[in-house]
């Protein structure tokens, strides 16, 4: 069964369509950094967000971007998601993942991961944390979208991404604004090889 939302959705993204591989990707969030508004929060809730364009011309940051697709996932034959972030138009980071049987928000974990741009993360990665809730404590930390290895006090975390949404307890999540998105080069320290990305893409392929 087609249903009119599904239809309009791929009318309205038609222009934002990108072949990779074997499959078709359509973007279905697009956040920015340091607007003071939280990623996870947005990707679950419809009026946080702003609807995604047809065409993507950003004119302001002020709230992150979303289609509606995102509140009906299971009805709409979604196979796999693509995670990317962005650093002044370019891609510093891309993972993909399984998508079939999942949710809006299980989607993402260490069991759907696919393929990644982190060439040491597979699902065989030993991780304290892999999920889009990731590690969340009032006045103490909020880290969405977190991919993390080991905790073993500030100085000696590991992780490869996480997306920084308020002050936190430990100085590498430590910033004036928030959302940040902040991932690891080379080597997996939050202190010593981190780095941060601008814009953040969530895509999805499905069975048309």
């Amino acid at each position: 069964m087609r249903y009119p939302l599904f239809t309009a959705f791929l009318l309205c993204i038609a222009a934002l369509t990108v072949q990779f591989s074997d499959a078709v990707w359509f973007p279905v969030f697009v956040a920015f950094e340091n607007n003071g508004q939280s990623v996870y929060d947005s990707w679950r809730t419809p009026s946080m967000c702003n609807d995604l364009p047809a065409i993507l011309k950003i004119t302001g940051r002020g709230k992150h971007l979303r289609n509606h697709v995102i509140d009906h996932w299971t009805e709409m034959n979604i196979n796999m998601v693509k995670v990317e972030l962005y650093q002044k138009n370019e891609q510093v980071v891309w993972m993909t993942f399984n998508a079939r049987n999942t949710n809006n928000l299980n989607w993402f974990s260490k069991t759907n991961l696919y393929q990644s741009s982190f060439t040491d993360l597979s699902t065989r990665s030993i991780t304290n944390y892999f999920s889009a809730a990731g590690e969340s404590i009032p006045n103490v930390v909020s880290r969405r979208f977190y991919i993390s290895r080991q905790h073993r006090g500030c100085p000696n975390d590991f992780g490869w991404l996480c997306i920084a949404e308020k002050p936190d307890v430990c100085k590498w999540a430590q910033f004036s604004k928030y959302p940040v998105f902040i991932y690891t080069k080379q080597g997996r320290s939050w202190n010593r090889d981190a780095a941060t990305a601008d814009t953040l893409v969530i895509s999805v392929s499905m069975d048309l």
